[in-house]
């Protein structure tokens, strides 16, 4: 899994604000064998869309100066590379201020 933290300008978000992240998968795999899912790494029921892209509502308890959403990708394979039962995935860290 890598952890990508997401450029100085970029990572800065306020409750309130909607961000959105998108993920390309190579495309030497096709894309009916594998999926992707997101989640939110302190808030593992909060509902995210799966999928290449995400949208995120920033609420006033995400605020954190490491706020972390996790994107995993699934073979359809019996079997995985990581032992969290996926096959790669990427860690984002943003900053999340209170609203302005």
């Amino acid at each position: 899994m890598s952890v990508l933290v997401i450029g100085a300008d970029e990572r800065i978000q306020h409750a309130g604000d909607t961000f959105t992240l998108e993920v390309e998968v190579d495309p030497s795999f096709p894309e009916e064998e594998y999926e992707i899912s997101w989640s939110l790494t302190k808030f593992p029921n909060h509902p995210l869309s799966n999928g290449r892209k995400t949208t995120i509502q920033i609420r006033q308890q995400h605020i954190s100066i490491q706020f972390q959403i996790n994107c995993f990708v699934t073979t359809n394979r019996d079997w995985h590379r990581l032992n969290n039962g996926s096959d790669d995935g990427l860690l984002f860290i943003i900053k999340v201020l209170p609203p302005i």
